[in-house]
């Protein structure tokens, strides 16, 4: 799994937290896996000491827990951190789209329907992981729009979240052309220039996605 993975020498540390990071994000690091640190030094080729550092990292970022007996484990994932974590990426990226709606012009709309035409084709190919990039690219237009980078590092980091518990969920529900259909009517007001309605279909969109999951939580019940 690892051992395909091409290291940059100049800052390895960061590299192997981008991969393990994938990994994880993507579910082929499983929830509750035991991580050792010996295992994928030698799989990457590196020394201990970055890997070491890239899972603090990810311990820092809740991706990776340490357990009271010493195990290092892949942190699992709950439908109740969707119900945390949605709400604060919608609200920060309602921000984002009226912070930089003025700068959302021609060029920007048709980078949002290529990606969402794209996202539409991967409904079809059964290509999930090509899915949720689309989907990420699509809302990253949005909020690069904004023009704020402090605003755009804190959603990147709670969208790799959403997106790990995207793998985990989301093939197992019928959402897709509602996430589709979500974006067609955030284009549609765009082009009409109606700020107030793209806010409303920006909202709908992230709490169709949180409705989804709640499903699939009230059917574990």
């Amino acid at each position: 799994m690892l051992k395909n993975n091409v290291i940059n020498r100049t800052f390895i540390k960061d590299e192997v937290y981008k991969i393990l990071l994938h990994l994880i994000v993507t579910g082929k690091l499983k929830q509750n896996e035991k991580i050792n640190i010996n295992d994928i030094a030698d799989e990457l080729n590196v020394s201990r000491t970055p890997v070491r550092e890239a899972v603090l990292m990810l311990e820092n970022d809740g991706f990776i827990i340490s357990n009271a007996n010493k195990s290092t484990v892949i942190a699992p994932v709950n439908i109740k951190q969707a119900e945390e974590i949605y709400p604060l990426v919608f609200t920060l990226e309602i921000l984002a789209l009226k912070e930089g709606f003025k700068n959302i012009g021609d060029q920007e709309i048709s980078l949002l329907k290529k990606y969402n035409d794209e996202l539409m084709n991967t409904i079809s190919s059964n290509d999930f992981e090509k899915f949720v990039d689309c989907d990420y690219m699509f809302h990253k237009i949005i909020i690069d729009s904004a023009k704020n980078s402090e605003l755009s590092n804190i959603l990147d980091g709670l969208k790799k979240k959403i997106q790990r518990i995207e793998f985990c969920y989301y093939e197992k529900v019928e959402h897709k052309m509602t996430s589709f259909g979500g974006h067609e009517k955030i284009i549609e007001s765009l082009e009409k220039r109606d700020l107030e309605q793209s806010l409303i279909n920006l909202k709908n969109n992230w709490q169709d996605s949180l409705e989804s999951l709640k499903a699939i939580k009230n059917l574990e019940k």
